[in-house]
């Protein structure tokens, strides 16, 4: 087949994922001019920990299938049509994502076990137990990371930051000890997690993310790190965007992101009127990126 490049292969091939083996695992990565499918399994956390491996937000090139031929939702699940590709290519294809700031990473299945049914897990599986704690802050080492660096790269010196799902509260106190100017209020429904929170934060607040406990307009940094997979459904997480959205003051930045699969694609958020900076980023060692959306709310005209 003249034109054809060597490292993929000329014809398509079909992966199909059921409702109940995790949809949601099916990424789509764009870079350049390619679109590209892929299937998460379980990565490594920690690159200095090989052995550690499990499911989180990162993407490997080892889990990279392919540019995307065609796909479609029937009663057996999910099925994408692919041109598979060498394991060297994916490894140049990650690579170039991690520098391209146009590129974008997104699942664009829901969390279906039936056609028509989405599902979220109970509030039960988040709990203020030390040993979850751990592995929950130890996980969230690199979404810190990138955190600080897209912070620096808009030039933040301080304010007041804000998350309405707190959790354990490290993320926000990181953000403090290396942008000391900034106020820290944190908001969840767990009470053993509101517990943990207040011994880290400036202010916290015992209550559902659906009703804010700040003012309008009063936060200029934004964050939500439970608008995933692993906490709510699209529905329900773009309800959530929208109620977080109004505490934050025009001109102020918003990060998007999780342990799991965010909900909502780019597009959602610049239907809301955001600009969206950037959609991605890479660890620190460069072996994996995962979703991580840096958005700018516009100022208002009137």
């Amino acid at each position: 087949m003249s034109g054809c490049i060597p490292s993929i292969a000329a014809r398509p091939i079909e992966v199909t994922v059921a409702f109940n083996q995790k949809p949601y695992d099916l990424f789509e990565l764009q870079t350049g001019q390619v679109r590209l499918i892929g299937l998460k399994t379980e990565a490594r956390i920690d690159p200095a920990r090989p052995d550690e491996r499990r499911k989180s937000s990162l993407v490997e090139a080892a889990m990279i299938l392919g540019p995307i031929v065609a796909s479609r939702v029937t009663a057996a699940g999910i099925t994408v049509y692919y041109r598979p590709a060498r394991a060297d290519i994916a490894v140049r294809w990650l690579a170039g994502a991690a520098t391209d700031p146009t590129a974008s990473l997104c699942y664009p299945y829901a969390r279906m076990e039936l056609p028509g049914t989405e599902t979220a897990p109970p509030d039960e599986d988040w709990n203020p137990d030390p040993e979850f704690c751990t592995s929950l802050d130890r996980d969230e080492e690199h979404l810190r990371t990138a955190a600080h660096e897209a912070l620096r790269r808009l030039g933040w010196r301080g304010g007041v930051a804000y998350d309405p799902a707190c959790s354990t509260g490290t993320f926000l106190s990181s953000l403090k000890s290396v942008f000391p100017a900034t106020r820290t209020i944190g908001q969840d429904r767990n009470a053993g997690m509101v517990s943990l929170a207040r011994a880290r934060l400036d202010e916290v607040h015992a209550g559902d993310s659906m009703r804010p406990a700040v003012a309008r307009h009063s936060v200029d940094l934004l964050v939500l790190r439970h608008l995933n997979v692993a906490v709510t459904t699209a529905a329900e997480a773009a309800a959530l965007f929208r109620a977080a959205s109004d505490r934050l003051r025009p001109g102020g930045h918003c990060l998007v992101f999780g342990h799991t699969p965010v909900q909502l694609p780019s597009a959602f958020f610049e239907m809301q009127g955001y600009r969206v900076l950037s959609q991605l980023a890479a660890t620190p060692s460069g072996h994996a990126l995962f979703e991580f959306y840096v958005l700018a709310k516009p100022w208002e005209t009137r």
